[in-house]
């Protein structure tokens, strides 16, 4: 048997090119806030067995190297996401691989750092005449 396990036949398999409508229309699909996935708890990454290091709350990061504003270290995603991300460890796990985490949810005061930032670099050069 590969060392690949059961992972072998994916490791041989073409990845195909990506669709050409994949991001089109995305905007346009309805967000259901009261769907059963909104109301799942957020549930810490570490305590599923999933190994993470958040990105933005430690000053290693490229192209930013500082800690965002609003970033904290624990990785959290809703309970779902999580045990989907635990079963896919567990495949992994056949050819002694598994995933590292490196963002999940983000504070609101972590997404405004972001959308400032944005603003400034797509907007404020336009303001100016």
């Amino acid at each position: 048997m590969s060392v690949f396990g059961s992972l072998g036949a994916l490791r041989d398999k073409p990845i195909p090119p990506p669709p050409e409508h994949r991001a089109r229309g995305y905007r346009e699909l309805p967000i259901a806030f009261s769907g059963a996935a909104n109301r799942e708890p957020l549930v810490a990454l570490s305590d599923y067995g999933v190994r993470g290091e958040n990105f933005y709350a430690q000053p290693r990061n490229p192209p930013y190297y500082a800690v965002i504003p609003g970033s904290i270290e624990t990785l959290s995603l809703r309970q779902g996401a999580v045990e989907r991300l635990r079963a896919v460890n567990a495949k992994l796990a056949e050819a002694q691989l598994e995933l590292f985490v490196f963002d999940a949810w983000r504070r609101k005061p972590c997404k405004r750092t972001f959308m400032i930032a944005g603003f400034r670099r797509n907007c404020v050069s336009a303001i100016r005449i």
